[in-house]
C-alpha cells in the first residue's frame, strides 16, 4: 500500500464493511491516523472518546453539523441511538456527549427498544433498515436523523 505513506495522498477512506475475511482493524491500522479522512482509526477513535478529537467520523460529524446548522440546541436533550455499529452508533454516541446531550445507545439486546425511543429528544437511526422505527413511536417534535438504507 504504497499510498500510506505517499506524501502526494492526503486522506485515505476505507469503504466499510469489507469484505468477510479482512480484519477491518488491521486494515484500518495500516493507515496513518493523519490520513483516516473517516476517523476510524483507532488512535482517533481513542481520540474523539477523550474528548479531543481530530479526524472524526464522517457521517456522526455530519449530523451534528445539520443540529448546528438548525440552531437545534442540544444541551441536556435526551439523545437515543439506535444502533452501536463502530460506523456510526458508537461515534455518533461519542459526538452527542460532546454536543452535551444525554446519550443512550441501543442494540440488538435492548430490552423495550419502544420506550427508550418514545423518550428521546433527539433520536439517530443507524440500522440500515428503512422503517425499522415505527412513525407511532417518535412524539410529535422530536428532532430525528435515519441513516442508511
Amino acid at each position: 500500500m504504497r499510498s500510506i505513506r505517499d506524501d502526494e495522498i492526503d486522506g485515505i477512506l476505507v469503504q466499510l464493511p469489507l469484505p468477510a475475511g479482512i480484519d477491518n482493524v488491521k486494515v484500518l491500522e495500516r493507515i496513518t491516523p493523519d490520513k483516516d479522512v473517516d476517523g476510524f482509526h483507532p488512535y482517533n477513535v481513542g481520540r474523539l472518546c477523550q474528548r479531543a478529537p481530530t479526524l472524526r467520523p464522517c457521517t456522526p460529524r455530519g449530523i451534528v453539523t445539520l443540529l448546528e446548522r438548525y440552531n437545534i440546541d442540544t444541551y441536556g436533550l435526551n439523545a437515543v441511538v439506535v444502533g452501536a455499529s463502530n460506523i456510526v452508533g458508537r461515534p455518533m454516541s461519542m459526538e452527542l456527549l460532546l454536543a452535551g446531550c444525554t446519550t443512550t445507545v441501543t442494540h440488538r439486546f435492548t430490552k423495550d427498544l419502544r420506550h427508550h425511543v418514545e423518550h428521546a429528544d433527539l433520536l439517530v437511526v443507524a440500522v440500515g433498515k428503512p422503517g425499522f422505527i415505527p412513525g407511532d413511536w417518535i412524539k410529535p417534535g422530536r428532532h430525528r436523523h435515519r441513516r442508511g438504507h
